[in-house]
């Protein structure tokens, strides 16, 4: 059940944000349907709670001390219950069946390289001048050549680097 215009005012009156409802009357019947929809799904109670930082205090120090170390693995393989042999192995078979896929988080520009595109567009090769975009792909298709498959490779912008990634 969705809120009617009158709970909603009283709602949004008790945290003063009546402004939401503001242009209410030159919104079509499936956008006011919709507004309702959103304010009746809004905590604001929470929100005024987190607001005024009045929200339940963590005891890092606590959480810190009942913390447990994950199990390490050396990059010999020591430390683990299966050999490097293994593992590669596992990896192999992973690759081979299609169930590897790389990402890459590349959302930022270069300014603090000097450089005004996406950091993946600067280009690291001392030589070649070859994109660090550029070796990533070079990586993935050497790989894919060795185990005859293609690797699905997912590159994450953002709205500044979308366009010219």
């Amino acid at each position: 059940m969705t809120l009617t215009i009158e709970q909603a005012k009283e709602k949004l009156a008790i945290h003063h944000q009546q402004h939401v409802l503001k242009f209410w009357n030159e919104l079509s019947p499936e956008s006011q349907t919709q507004l309702l929809s959103q304010v009746d799904a809004i905590d604001l109670d929470l929100i005024s709670t987190l607001v005024q930082g009045q929200d339940e205090a963590h005891d890092f120090g606590a959480m810190a001390n009942r913390a447990e170390m994950p199990p390490a693995v050396a990059q010999d393989g020591s430390g683990a219950a299966w050999s490097v042999e293994e593992a590669r192995q596992v990896g192999q078979d992973a690759l081979q069946q299609g169930k590897i896929a790389t990402i890459v988080v590349a959302g930022g520009q270069g300014t603090r390289l000097g450089f005004d595109q996406p950091k993946g567009m600067f280009p690291i090769g001392p030589l070649s001048e070859r994109t660090l975009f550029q070796v990533f792909a070079d990586i993935l298709n050497a790989i894919g050549r060795r185990y005859g498959i293609a690797i699905p490779w997912y590159v994450m912008v953002s709205e500044a680097t979308k366009d010219s990634t």
